[in-house]
C-alpha cells in the first residue's frame, strides 16, 4: 500500500513541475497607464508580470486582495493597532514594502529601471491605502489571517511525519555534537579574512563637519546608537525602533562581520551571483556581502535585526553520495540589537533555512529549557568568552563588528569573537533588495530567486530523504521570507517571535565581561 502512496506522490510531484512551466511572454502592448484607473492600470501590469513569469514571492498574498502582500511582522502587529495614527503607521510601511514589490517586478519585466511605471504604481498604492484607512472589514480579516506557512501538509500526511519524524533525530543530534565540539576550535589550514570595504557615503556620528567619509571608517559610538534608538521608537506610533536610510547604512557597516574563512578550494571564495550559460552561478571576481534590516519582538518591546548574506559558488561533495552538496551555497548572519543598541543575540542559518544556530552574547537572555524537543534550538553559550587567548572586545565606548569563522566545505559557521584584525580581502556591501533585481545584460534584468522563492538550479539531493518533514525542496537556497529551520516541529527565521519563544528575556544591564 506504501509503495502505492509513494508512486502517486512521485507522479503528482513530476505534474506538477510539468504545469507549472512558464508561458511564453506576450510583446509588451503600447498602452498609456496615465489614462487607466489604477484597478484597470495594476490589473493589466499584474497580468503581464504573470505571463513573464517575474513574479517577486518575498510577500505572501493577503487573501482578498489581488496586489497587496504582507510579511510576517507586519502581520504580527495588526493586532496590536488601537489607534488611527497607529493604523496609518502600519498602511504607511505595508505600502512601501509593495511598492518595492512592485518596483522589482516592473524593472525584470521591462529590463529598465527607474520606469515610468514606477510613479504610476506607487501613487495607486497610495490611493489603496487611503482607501483602507478605518476600514475595519480589512484590518479584521488581517486579525483572522493565518500566519504565512511554508510546510507542505500533503507531504507530512504521505510521508506519514507523526512516524518518519523520528528517523530525523539521530542526525540533528549528530550535528549538534559536532558543532558543540568544533566551535571555537582553530581551524587548520589557510584562513582567508574578508572585511567590509569602507563606505563612500557613510556618515561617521563622531565626525564634526558631518560630511560623508570613505576611510578610516570607526564603528558607530554606543551613545549616540542608543539616542536613535530610544529617539525612533518614542517617535513611532508602533514603537518602531525605525532609523532613517542614512543611519540604516551606517550601523550596517558598523557590524558588517568580518568573515574568516577557510580555504581549500574555489568553493571557499565567497562572490557575487551573476547569470551565466542560462543559470545563476557564482563569481569569485568581486565580494559582495548584501544586508537588510528587520525586527523582532520580545516582551513588547520590538528590537532591530541586521542581516548579512554571503554567497558561494557550491557547497562540494564529500564523497560520491553527499546528499548534501549541490551549486550555490550562502550563508546568513543576523545581529539582534537590544533596546540600548549592544548586541543581544547572534545567530546565523545557510540559505536553505538549513544549521539554525544561536549565539547569545548578553546575559539578558537565557535559554528555556528544551526537554522532550526532538529538535531542540542549536544554542552556543557565550561564544565569545570561549576563544583562548583573546578578550572580548565589546565596550561601553566603541562598538566592533564580530568576527565570524566559517569553516571550508560545509561552510558552518564554527566561531566568532571581537578582536583586532587585519584584513586580507574586502567585500562590497549592498542592500539586500538588489538580488531581486539583478541586471544580466544591458537590457534585461533578472530575480535571483524565482516566483517560489528559490534559486533555481540550487536544489539538494536531500530533498528526495527530507520531504516527509513538509519542508519544500530541502536544502534549496530560497529567498526571506522562506525560511523554514525546522524539519520537525516549525520554525521560521523571520518569525518575530522567534527569540522570544525560545528565550527569556531579562531588563537588568549587561554583565559586562572582565577585561
Amino acid at each position: 500500500m506504501w509503495c502505492r502512496v509513494f508512486f502517486l506522490v512521485t507522479l503528482l510531484t513530476l505534474t506538477s513541475c510539468a504545469a507549472i512551466k512558464p508561458q511564453p511572454v506576450k510583446p509588451l502592448p503600447d498602452v498609456q497607464l496615465a489614462g487607466l484607473t489604477c484597478e484597470a492600470g495594476l490589473a493589466l501590469l499584474h497580468k503581464q508580470v504573470v505571463q513573464a513569469n517575474v513574479q517577486d514571492a518575498q510577500l505572501h498574498p493577503i487573501p482578498g486582495t489581488a496586489y497587496l502582500g504582507i510579511n510576517r511582522f507586519l502581520l504580527s502587529l495588526v493586532t496590536h493597532i488601537k489607534t488611527p495614527t497607529q493604523q496609518q503607521a502600519w498602511l504607511n510601511e505595508l505600502i512601501r514594502v509593495n511598492q518595492t514589490k512592485w518596483q522589482v517586478e516592473i524593472a525584470n519585466l521591462t529590463g529598465q529601471t527607474p520606469h515610468p511605471w514606477h510613479q504610476y504604481v506607487n501613487s495607486c498604492l497610495a490611493k489603496h491605502a487611503e482607501k483602507l484607512v478605518n476600514n475595519q472589514y480589512f484590518f479584521t480579516q488581517l486579525t483572522q489571517m493565518v500566519p504565512p506557512n511554508a510546510y507542505q501538509q500533503w507531504a507530512q500526511i504521505a510521508g506519514i511525519y507523526p512516524i518518519t519524524q523520528y528517523f530525523l533525530v539521530p542526525g540533528i543530534k549528530k550535528w549538534h555534537e559536532d558543532v558543540h565540539q568544533q566551535f571555537n576550535q582553530p581551524l587548520t589550514g589557510a584562513m582567508q579574512v574578508y572585511s567590509p570595504e569602507p563606505s563612500a557615503t557613510a556618515v561617521l556620528s563622531n565626525h564634526p563637519s558631518g560630511q560623508p567619509r570613505s576611510k578610516n571608517h570607526q564603528p558607530i559610538n554606543p551613545k549616540r546608537l542608543k539616542q536613535w534608538l530610544t529617539k525612533a521608537s518614542k517617535q513611532h506610533p508602533l514603537k518602531l525602533p525605525q532609523l532613517s536610510t542614512i543611519q540604516l547604512e551606517q550601523l550596517a557597516q558598523s557590524f558588517a562581520p568580518h568573515w574568516a574563512i577557510q580555504q581549500q578550494g574555489q568553493f571557499d571564495l565567497p562572490g557575487t551571483p551573476v547569470w551565466q550559460n542560462n543559470q545563476w552561478s557564482i563569481s569569485p571576481e568581486k565580494t559582495t556581502v548584501y544586508w537588510r534590516p528587520s525586527y523582532t519582538t520580545i516582551q513588547g518591546q520590538h528590537l532591530l535585526q541586521l542581516n548579512y548574506f554571503i554567497w558561494f559558488s557550491e557547497r562540494p561533495a564529500n564523497h560520491w553520495f553527499d546528499i548534501l552538496a549541490g551549486n550555490i551555497d550562502g550563508v546568513i548572519w543576523r545581529v539582534t540589537l537590544d533596546t540600548d543598541g549592544i548586541p543581544l543575540l547572534y545567530d546565523t542559518i545557510h540559505s536553505c533555512g538549513c544549521y539554525h544556530t544561536f549565539m547569545p552574547v548578553s546575559d539578558r537572555l537565557v535559554a528555556k529549557p528544551t526537554s522532550g524537543q526532538l529538535e531542540p534550538p542549536l544554542i552556543i553559550q557565550k561564544p565569545t568568552n570561549t576563544i583562548p587567548t583573546v578578550k572580548h572586545k565589546l565596550s561601553s565606548t566603541t562598538l566592533q563588528s564580530a568576527v565570524v569563522a566559517v569553516n571550508s566545505i560545509d561552510h558552518w559557521v564554527l566561531g566568532v569573537g571581537h578582536f583586532p584584525i587585519s584584513a586580507m580581502h574586502t567585500y562590497q556591501l549592498k542592500p539586500y533588495d538588489n538580488l531581486r533585481s539583478l541586471a544580466i545584460s544591458p537590457q534585461q534584468r533578472k530575480n535571483l530567486f524565482d516566483n517560489a522563492g528559490f534559486i533555481k538550479g540550487t536544489e539538494r539531493p536531500e530533498r528526495w530523504l527530507f520531504w516527509p518533514s513538509g519542508v519544500p525542496s530541502a536544502g534549496t537556497m530560497r529567498q526571506w521570507g522562506h525560511h523554514a529551520t525546522a524539519f520537525i516541529g516549525e520554525r521560521y527565521f523571520d518569525d518575530p517571535a522567534l527569540i522570544e519563544k525560545l528565550f527569556s528575556y531579562h531588563s537588568e544591564q549587561i554583565k559586562q565581561p572582565k577585561q
